[in-house]
């Protein structure tokens, strides 16, 4: 049967209005003021002329007053479309002529000049400290938007995706019931605002009538050391994390010998989860329970899920487990053929998280042993720290701000570089700044090659693998402008991870590190520089940038 999660969540304030339902760094929200607050945004946003079916653009930090903003944007029968604050304003141009929304709140009007479109600042959104009327607010149909929310894009640029109402309702549930949410947990929430995986721990979290807790700073700015720390304080029970984030954050575990106390649930999704990462996970006893998860934007979210356990991990993967309450998925051949057990095929999928019958997604799975099991993609679509990547929009990007002959946008050993073809000489600095405009931190190449020709198959094509070949053995080093520590921390990188080269933003486990060669990369500081920074160092400070810094304050220190 049909359950709005609007109304649930809006029955739970009715329940218990004094609990907390949000908090940030400067207030804790409770159900009753959520309510009060949401439904003041939702007569202002009417008053504004919004209506059911429209967009509204929300331009805010994760905070509580955003999340209040964009519930009382539903509430209004609008979709809202999450903005980040450091969007760029060629992306931002983009998405504002596709969603071609009714309204924007945000406290930055300058940025929306000259799109023709009204802005309110939040504090008009929330209007007056009164309650509306005690009217019901405005039904919405099944079939009304909950958001908006844009992908990479096949064609070179940003695809959009509108998710309905039904949809969401139907995830709230599935995902309440899998994860065992009530109203005692303490939720992290850590995805952008502009990510759908932020939809997956805050409306589930509140409908559950439980509380969520706003991390301060974005994941990928937090150290593990302090990410452990906000779950002590917090006694955060439920987190749910890209893979790649977790398997950093479960190596610093193992060696700090740091306990999890409250936490009664990890969720790992939004990349392969390593298989070592989740073996020594659950040989931990005290370590607590832990979900792969797995699903498409298309689809809401989070699709399928499977329970980590020593028993169902494979001899070289971890499976992706089985779909959620509802959700039937297929795995075929080009001709949609339903393929035979442990064959492998493209995974469809359908129910009503999927809007118009079945989901391509693209990924090559196989079902055997009661799980599906992933094997990769049917194009070249990647994953970068949990981000789908589409290359043609990188690529795109690459050929509007340079007029390159070619563009190609390459992974390579969990990097992103982007190859340019030109006989002319092109200053990648400039590149750099001009494609800053049009792509998000997410999508932008660590790296940027200019190359006289690309290899080329027998038919002409440009042949990918051996590009990628090519930059593995010829891509110019990060680090090469860079002093003696930084050259000898990437010599050291290099020569431990199965990467030839690193960026300042390269994260040591992301690229393949263990705490074994956490462990070797200390003893070869040790060694070779006389810096002994000890093993928790590279665990808190992971990335290539963060940890050259940490060690340079160390040798200070040391000189002073």
């Amino acid at each position: 049967m049909y359950e709005d999660f609007i109304e649930v969540i809006l029955r739970r304030a009715g329940e218990r209005p004094r609990q907390p339902a949000l908090v940030d760094e400067e207030e804790t929200v409770d159900f009753g003021t959520l309510r009060a607050r949401a439904l003041r945004v939702s007569a202002s946003l009417r008053e504004a002329g919004v209506g059911s079916g429209d967009t509204v653009v929300v331009q805010g930090r994760r905070t509580c007053t955003t999340v209040v903003t964009l519930l009382g944007t539903m509430l209004a029968g609008a979709g809202y479309l999450a903005v980040e604050p450091t969007v760029p304003p060629g992306r931002l141009a983009h998405m504002m002529r596709r969603a071609a929304p009714r309204l924007v709140v945000s406290d930055s009007a300058e940025l929306f000049r000259g799109f023709g479109v009204p802005v309110l600042g939040f504090a008009q959104a929330l209007g007056s400290s009164g309650e509306p009327a005690e009217a019901a607010p405005p039904g919405a149909s099944h079939a009304a938007p909950a958001y908006v929310m844009f992908t990479s894009g096949t064609t070179g640029v940003p695809k959009d995706v509108m998710v309905g109402r039904l949809a969401l309702s139907w995830h709230n549930r599935a995902v309440r019931q899998t994860f065992g949410l009530t109203k005692d947990d303490q939720v992290l929430q850590a995805a952008s605002l502009s990510f759908d995986v932020s939809a997956e721990e805050i409306w589930p979290t509140l409908a559950a009538g439980a509380s969520v807790h706003f991390l301060p700073q974005a994941l990928g700015e937090t150290g593990y050391a302090a990410f452990s720390s906000f779950l002590a304080a917090r006694r955060i029970t439920v987190c749910n994390l890209p893979a790649s984030y977790f398997a950093g954050w479960q190596g610093y575990l193992d060696l700090s010998g740091e306990g999890t106390a409250q936490l009664r649930l990890v969720v790992a999704g939004s990349e392969v989860l390593p298989l070592e990462s989740a073996r020594r996970w659950v040989a931990h006893p005290s370590r607590p329970r832990l979900l792969n998860a797995y699903g498409a934007s298309e689809a809401t979210i989070t699709s399928l899920a499977c329970e980590v356990r020593p028993e169902v991990l494979g001899a070289d993967r971890v499976p992706i487990g089985e779909p959620l309450p509802e959700v039937v998925a297929r795995v075929v051949d080009d001709k949609d053929r339903e393929m035979p057990a442990g064959v492998v095929g493209e995974l469809l999928l359908s129910g009503p998280g999927v809007a118009d019958g079945w989901h391509r997604t693209g990924d090559l799975v196989r079902y055997a042993d009661g799980w599906f099991w992933f094997h990769g993609r049917i194009d070249d679509q990647v994953k970068i720290q949990g981000v789908r990547v589409q290359p043609a929009e990188i690529e795109a990007g690459l050929l509007a701000v340079t007029g390159a002959e070619d563009a190609r946008a390459v992974a390579v050993s969990g990097r992103l570089v982007g190859c340019l073809r030109s006989a002319r000489r092109i200053d990648v600095a400039q590149v750099r700044d001009r494609l800053e405009d049009l792509l998000p931190a997410q999508l932008m190449p660590s790296e940027i090659v200019v190359l006289e020709t690309f290899p080329t198959t027998a038919g002409g094509k440009v042949d990918i693998p051996a590009l990628r070949e090519l930059l593995s053995i010829s891509a110019p080093s990060a680090a090469r402008a860079l002093d003696d520590l930084d050259a000898l921390l990437c010599r050291l990188w290099t020569s431990l991870l199965p990467a030839d080269t690193v960026s300042e933003h390269s994260d040591f486990f992301v690229l393949g590190g263990t705490s074994l060669a956490a462990a070797r990369l200390v003893g070869a500081l040790r060694r070779e520089a006389g810096i002994d920074c000890g093993v928790r160092t590279v665990f808190a400070h992971s990335r290539f940038g963060e940890l050259s810094a940490e060690l340079r304050r160390k040798l200070q220190e040391e000189a002073a």
